[in-house]
């Protein structure tokens, strides 16, 4: 069984700010540069992140009008909207209990679905908020009991859709 900690801190001790750089210890006197430095898991424990330059908005915050208001009304009812309805990588994803997807990667329902859950709440449209749940309560009710979303089998797990999955549902939670 694998935690998220063990699978993503050897990813992270990658690529790590040098502690006591200009980023790290905001002294505003030297421009923001990043230095990196190749470490090792143990030393990982010791590093502190930097914090945040820009807050994020909280999703809603802001209302399109006008000629954007339009561009998501004309994708609501358009391609991006009816993909449920026609698109068997979609429709017939294995992330839905079905058998269609175009590579191993397991990635083409979990890129609709972080598209279009934005899109549904943005637009407040029924439709497709109901789609963009249907998937997410398919996906989290067919759990595996390791905890893994998503359809792989054990030997044959591989990351990459669970990426866009987890940033369709970060960006539900806001909603």
């Amino acid at each position: 069984m694998f935690s998220l900690r063990s699978l993503l801190l050897p990813l992270l001790a990658l690529h790590l700010p040098v502690p006591g750089n200009s980023l790290a210890t905001g002294n505003g006197t030297e421009p923001r540069r990043f230095f990196y430095q190749h470490t090792t898991l143990q030393d990982t424990k010791h590093i502190t992140v930097a914090p945040f330059l820009y807050n994020e908005l909280p999703l809603g915050s802001i209302k399109a009008n006008g000629w954007m208001q339009n561009q998501m009304e004309i994708q609501g009812a358009g391609l991006a909207g009816n993909l449920m309805e026609f698109y068997s990588y979609v429709n017939d994803s294995s992330w839905i209990g079905g058998s269609s997807e175009y590579s191993s990667l397991n990635e083409a329902a979990p890129y609709w679905y972080n598209g279009i859950v934005p899109l549904a709440y943005s637009l407040g449209d029924p439709r497709l908020i109901n789609q963009a749940n249907y998937f997410l309560n398919y996906v989290i009710d067919h759990q595996w009991d390791d905890g893994w979303l998503g359809p792989e089998s054990v030997p044959d797990r591989v990351l990459w859709g669970r990426f866009y999955l987890l940033h369709g549902m970060r960006v539900s939670v806001h909603y």
